[in-house]
C-alpha cells in the first residue's frame, strides 16, 4: 500500500523482479482508477527509482456515485513504487506496528488501525461477492456484472477511505467506524444473494 495506491499482487517471481495477475486502485483528484494486467516488471530507473511496469492490461476511472466512468487498454504502464535507497522515508502511522498504533490510540492511529482491520474483513466480503456476482443473466451478459462489480469495489474502497478520514478528524469514532462500512456491505451481500436465489427459483 502506498500513498495513493493499493496493489494485490497474485504472484511473484522468487527474484521479485515480475509479478503476475496485478490488481491496482489508485486515487488522484477526486478520480479513482482501477488497473489490472497479467504481468508486469519492476525496474530501478538511473536515479534510483524503483518502477512498476505493467503490459496488456486495462484501466478503468471515475467519481465515486457518478456513472460516468472511462475504460483505456495499455500495452504499457509504468508507475513508481519507491525512492531511491539512500532517502530516509518520511515517519508516519504506516511505518508503525499494529501493537503500537493500539499501545498509542491518538486519533490518527486510530485511522490507521481502523485501515489495517479493513483490509481483510473487505477481502473477505469482496471474495463474498464475487459468487452472487458470478450469476450471469443470459439477457444482460458478463458485461454488466464485471461494471457493478467494479462499482461496488470503487463504492467500498472510497467508503473506507472516508471513514479512515473521519476517524483521522475525530468525526467518527473508532467503535463505530471500524464495522460501519462493513455492515452496510454484508446487507448489500445479503440483498444480492436473496436476488440471485429469486432469479433461480423463477427461472426453474
Amino acid at each position: 500500500r502506498s500513498k495513493e495506491r493499493v496493489f494485490f499482487v497474485e504472484g511473484v517471481a522468487g527474484d521479485k523482479s515480475s509479478v503476475q495477475n496485478v490488481f491496482v486502485n489508485s486515487t488522484q483528484h477526486g478520480r479513482t482508477g482501477v488497473m489490472m494486467s497479467e504481468k508486469g516488471i519492476t525496474e530501478i530507473a538511473p536515479g534510483g527509482d524503483r518502477f512498476l511496469v505493467l503490459f496488456g492490461g486495462r484501466r478503468y476511472e471515475g467519481v465515486p456515485g457518478e456513472a460516468d466512468f472511462r475504460v483505456m487498454e495499455f500495452e504499457r504502464y509504468a508507475m513508481r513504487i519507491a525512492t531511491p535507497e539512500g532517502e530516509t522515508p518520511e515517519a508516519t502511522q504506516r511505518s508503525l506496528s499494529t501493537l503500537a498504533l493500539i499501545e498509542s490510540p491518538s486519533e490518527v492511529n486510530r485511522a490507521e488501525l481502523l485501515w489495517r482491520v479493513g483490509i481483510p474483513l473487505s477481502a473477505l466480503i469482496l471474495s463474498l461477492l464475487a459468487i452472487p456476482l458470478s450469476y450471469v443473466n443470459p439477457r444482460a451478459g458478463r458485461s454488466i456484472n464485471l461494471i457493478l462489480a467494479l462499482l461496488v469495489y470503487i463504492t467500498y474502497s472510497n467508503l473506507l477511505s472516508v471513514s479512515q478520514a473521519r476517524v483521522a478528524q475525530g468525526k467518527l469514532a473508532f467503535s463505530t467506524g471500524w464495522w460501519l462500512v462493513h455492515g452496510v456491505m454484508l446487507l448489500v451481500l445479503a440483498a444480492m444473494f436473496a436476488r440471485r436465489m429469486s432469479l433461480q427459483g423463477l427461472r426453474r
